[in-house]
Parts: C-alpha cells; structure tokens; sequence
C-alpha cells in the first residue's frame, strides 16, 4: 500500500533523519512512520513548505481556522506522489479535516488529540470537523476517553474510531547508566492542559518536608519556584529533555481535568528512562501507567494528593526504581514507535478494504 503522510507545517520531515542520526531527534522520522514499512507500505511524506510567504500564510490562515492547516493541506495535495497514494496518514486533526475535505478521493485517515467537547466549539468549527471526521475513512486516538465524545459529540460511527497506542523510541530515551539525582523531581509541559498550580504547591509541600528535595521544571508557560532549591527551563528542551529525565528520582505531571491525552509523551518519555511517574489521574491515562506498578496516579487538582505520592516515592527509593524498571519493561513490549506502527498499519488496511 502506498501512504501519503500529511504532517503538521512545523514538522520537516526531509532533515528528521539527519536530526535523530545526531542525536537530536528521537526515530529516523517524526512518529517512526517509516516503520509502516516493516509491513509491507511504502511510506512517503509530504515534502515541507519551504517558501516563506506561503508558510507566513499558513501561519496566519491556521491561527484564523481553529488552528487547522489548509494552507498545508493544499500545498500537499499537489505533490506529485499524493494522487497516486492509496491512502492519506493525518496524525492529528490539523491537517486530517483539511485532508478529508478536499475533493480528492484518495481516502483520509486521521488521528485526533484536542476534540474532546463540541460546546466547546464555535457552532462553525463543530461543523466542519464533524463533517470532516464522517468523511474520513477512519479516524483513530492515542487516548481511549476520546472515543466518547467523538460518537456522541461529533457523531462518529463507533466502528471507524480506533485506539492507537502512542509509542516513543525507546533507544532515544533510556535509562542512564549513573542514579538519579536523590530527592530530585523533574516536570516538563507547555499545553493549556499543564496545571502547574497544583504541581507548584505539591513541591512547596514536599520541600516542607525534605528541605533535601530540589526541582527542575521545563516550559514556556509562567511558573514560579524559589530558585534556592528549583531550576526552571524557559524554553522547550529538545534533545536535552534526556538527561532532565535521566536526573530525576521522580517525574511529576500535574495536569487539568481532560480526555486528550494531555502529557502522555512525556509519560511515555520517563517511563522509558526508568523513572517512576506521578501523575493526575485523566480518563485513558490508565491505559498507560498502572497505579503502584509504573507510577502513582493522583486526583486532579489535589496537591495535597500529589505531594504525599511524591514524598511515598522519595521516601522509598528502592520503589521507586523498581517502579521505574517495571516502566522501562512495559515502554519495551507496548510502546514503542514500533508498537505504535503495528497499529496503525491495521488501520490504514481496514480504512482501503
């Protein structure tokens, strides 16, 4: 089967390869897509806009349009190689509903992340995705909460929505030969859906207790910590998120009440470098980390709660690597970028029967 892959305007994937082969990016492609190709696809991605007036226009036009992307659905859909694809890869709905609502014929499938409450929505924007989303062959997600809204919200038929797990490359992230950092907690994050309150008083609770305790904490968003005992990374991380990872005795998510999967790349990111998580327990995060085996999960906007799983894990570091062992296993035999291909060539075969 020949796989067009449409991907977000922000995401070259011609200088992936170079990128990983440095060190600097995880996979030889963006998701290990070329992975497909271990079952028998012929994967090729749309090339990236190159031109600067056609990207600023991208920009602007995407920041008008829900943030979707048809100003780079339209430069893909000339590419020599889409009309004769069989099929059209979207791994999220930025470029999924432009892509199913092209007049071409060759069939869509679509991940989609942020959809999770239609009145949420403009009345136009829950119109267009959810004729976009009817008109996809199929439609699939790395969190099983979103399967809900997407049937009863967008009226998606049940049959077309699949559940992908989400892989990471597990060679890109691993454990480090050297121990963690003791009583140290790291968090990383810049969707809306971080919820930086709680995890900001969790710490401040948990350095009562262990004046010890110190904190990295990598975003964009505001956060303040004492800079005594807390170091805050300003800017996105890149490939130096590692050793963040690495430094860590615990890895702390806090995040708002959502189905969207918010922070699972970054569980799947620590699990992998054999650091135990704390995490607010969301709908589908469970598929992911198992309670007292990977990682503690809390309830949302509790920092009482999240402190106390904190200070359990600190307090007992012989858990805590165990728990962060037991993750590293699972990351190896569920989800990996090779995992993650497994499913979604099933996908692609059942959206062209």
């Amino acid at each position: 089967m020949r796989v067009f892959i449409e991907l977000s305007q922000d995401v070259d994937a011609a200088s992936w390869g170079e990128k990983n082969a440095r060190g600097l990016a995880p996979d030889a492609t963006p998701y290990g897509l070329h992975r497909l190709e271990d079952h028998g696809h012929r994967v090729r991605f749309a090339p990236p806009v190159r031109t600067p007036f056609v990207r600023r226009l991208g920009e602007v036009t995407s920041g008008r349009l829900w943030g979707l992307q048809p100003v780079r659905a339209t430069a893909a859909a000339v590419d020599a190689a889409r009309p004769s694809a069989d099929v059209v890869l979207c791994m999220d709905e930025r470029n999924g509903v432009p892509a199913a609502l092209s007049p071409s014929s060759t069939p869509v499938v679509t991940g989609v992340a942020w959809l999770e409450d239609p009145a949420e929505l403009s009345p136009a924007y829950r119109a267009v995705a959810a004729l976009a989303l009817k008109r996809a062959s199929a439609v699939f997600v790395e969190c099983s909460a979103m399967i809900e809204p997407l049937v009863h919200g967008f009226g998606v038929p049940a049959e077309k929505i699949h559940f992908v797990t989400l892989g990471i490359d597990d060679e890109h992230f691993a454990p480090a030969e050297q121990p963690p950092i003791r009583q140290r907690v790291f968090s990383v994050g810049d969707d809306r859906m971080r919820d930086y309150s709680t995890l900001v008083g969790a710490l401040h609770r948990v350095h009562e207790q262990r004046p010890g305790l110190t904190a990295e904490v990598a975003t964009t968003l505001p956060v303040e910590l004492p800079q005594k005992w807390a170091h805050i990374h300003r800017r996105r991380m890149d490939q130096e998120v590692k050793g963040c990872y690495q430094r860590a005795e615990v890895v702390a998510l806090a995040l708002r009440p959502t189905r969207q999967g918010s922070g699972l790349t970054v569980i799947l990111e620590a699990m992998a470098s054999g650091r135990p998580v704390v995490v607010t327990d969301n709908p589908g995060l469970s598929d992911y980390v198992e309670h007292g085996v990977t990682g503690l999960l809390v309830p949302a906007k509790d920092p009482g709660a999240m402190a106390d799983a904190i200070d359990a894990l600190l307090a007992d570091p012989g858990r805590a690597a165990a728990m962060g062992r037991e993750g590293r296993r699972r990351v190896e035999g569920h989800f990996t970028t090779a995992h993650m291909a497994d499913d979604l060539a099933s996908v692609l075969c059942d959206a062209v029967r």
